[in-house]
């Protein structure tokens, strides 16, 4: 599926689509909670071994999101979120999803992105928090390895 035959090139087709959230330290955990408190179908990743720490007892305490908020719009969201899939395998992560946020630091980006590859699939969009060029790191990777999925990448400073 590429994006170009989803609703003449425009990107509504990720709206009802699961998010996939890659990497279980706090940008991800509150990352996954925002998304889940919005109402989308979220599943929260992380590699082993550090999934056995970052990822314990998620199934069933969720993430709780309080406190005080400030930004620029206003906006808020608060409440416990409690996540569609929460797991150590990559596949079951990415497979369908729309959104795939990299929420890792710069040192992960390599072995993230060299088990995501595999299971990319055409129209996906992967955001990557923060970027330090991971985005050139990911299309790099992506050619040594052979795919010619057609996602879309963006990274975030």
């Amino acid at each position: 599926m590429s994006v170009e035959k989803h609703s003449a090139g425009t990107m509504v087709y990720l709206k009802n689509m699961p998010i996939a959230v890659l990497g279980g330290g706090a940008v991800g955990k509150t990352c996954a909670a925002d998304m889940k408190l919005a109402g989308r179908e979220v599943r929260l990743f992380d590699m082993m071994p550090f999934a056995e720490k970052t990822l314990a007892n998620l199934g069933k305490t969720g993430i709780l999101l309080d406190g005080v908020q400030r930004n620029r719009y206003c906006f808020e969201r608060s409440g416990r979120a409690y996540f569609d899939v929460v797991t150590s395998n990559i596949e079951w992560a990415v497979k369908g999803a729309g959104l795939i946020v990299v929420a890792a630091p710069a040192m992960a980006h390599e072995p993230f992105f060299r088990a995501l590859i595999p299971h990319l699939e055409d129209g996906q969009v992967i955001h990557i928090f923060t970027d330090n060029y991971a985005t050139l790191l990911l299309r790099r990777l992506m050619r040594e390895m052979g795919c010619t999925k057609q996602v879309i990448v963006g990274g975030w400073s």
